[in-house]
């Protein structure tokens, strides 16, 4: 009996998600009030409320906890190494001490 890793559809519908808020919010540089206060953890905090509006936080928790709660075969693949590309973008999805 072979092992089914298919990605579900809700799976690939986050990671588009993800990839669409990396392009938009997380590639751009940064913006200049950043560069200019320095204040890094301000911008930090402003992308981890982007990504809390569009539904992305703590996608490896349970939705009890404020997560997306995505399983294993959910929180691995393409979803995983859409976060993994763009440096800290973990960082910003909450991911980063995620299994």
């Amino acid at each position: 009996m072979a092992i089914d890793f298919t990605m579900p559809a809700h799976v690939h519908e986050i990671r588009d998600k993800v990839r669409a808020f990396i392009k938009e919010e997380i590639e751009p540089p940064p913006k200049p009030r950043w560069r200019k206060t320095g204040n890094w953890r301000e911008g930090i905090i402003e992308l981890r409320r982007k990504a809390r509006q569009r539904g992305l936080w703590l996608p490896h928790m349970h939705k009890e906890f404020g997560g997306l709660g995505l399983d294993a075969m959910g929180d691995c693949g393409d979803f995983r190494g859409n976060v993994a590309a763009p440096g800290y973008a973990s960082f910003i999805l909450n991911v980063q001490g995620a299994r």
